[in-house]
């Protein structure tokens, strides 16, 4: 999923993907999917509108990875570090 992203904000900012440091929340097993992972990126620009860009990430990433928000982060914020749990569902199919 963070590689979709990288290549869709390398598209809307014209950035290469060196220079946009994508982190992720953090990582899954194998065959295993978040719900809502949380993901951050350091660009030069600053964006008046975050809704804009929400909307033309969401027009170019598949349909089946969408972003639900975009916002600032709050002070000392980090996508992987700051994590303070998680919640496993787990569903059986026969």
């Amino acid at each position: 999923m963070i590689c979709l992203l990288e290549q869709a904000l390398t598209r809307v900012t014209k950035l290469e993907h060196k220079d946009l440091c994508v982190v992720g929340a953090c990582r899954t097993d194998a065959g295993v999917y978040a719900l809502s992972p949380v993901a951050q990126f350091v660009t030069p620009f600053k964006y008046k509108d975050l809704h804009d860009m929400n909307a033309t990430l969401n027009g170019i990433l598949p349909r089946n990875v969408q972003i639900r928000e975009i916002s600032p982060p709050l002070r000392g914020f980090h996508a992987h570090f700051s994590i303070i749990g998680k919640i496993y569902h787990y569903f059986f199919v026969r």
